[in-house]
């Protein structure tokens, strides 16, 4: 199998999503893929050209759980600055796999992507 059939059908399609993008890393299980933040940033910087400024990510694997939270952190002040209702929602929400935050953002960030290309300014 591709991808994992468990959880919710929400994530299974934004699973299938992200990986149709081309981003290096392939996401299993939404959750527990999207812990250290990496994911997300390269997802943001696929849809976002140049909006991640890598020299503040934190890459080293295995990553310590202060880096992973920085790294989340730093996704959801992206977030943020792309104008996404982020609310209540912290890295270490992501780094935890709260289910429902991590839904909101990665919905927001798909949401974004569709708008952007239905707009014409997709590369």
């Amino acid at each position: 199998l591709d991808f994992s059939e468990t959880g919710s059908r929400e994530a299974r399609a934004f699973q299938l999503w992200m990986n149709s993008l081309g981003i290096d890393s392939f996401v299993q299980d939404l959750f527990t893929d999207l812990h250290d933040g990496l994911v997300l940033l390269r997802t943001m910087d696929k849809i976002s050209p140049g909006s991640v400024m890598w020299k503040r990510v934190n890459q080293k694997v295995p990553m310590h759980r202060i880096k992973q939270v920085e790294n989340c952190n730093y996704a959801v002040d992206l977030g943020k600055e792309l104008k996404f209702s982020l609310v209540g929602i912290g890295g270490i929400d992501i780094c935890d796999g709260v289910e429902s935050l991590t839904l909101a953002l990665v919905w927001q960030l798909m949401r974004h992507h569709v708008l952007t290309v239905l707009k014409g300014d997709w590369l």
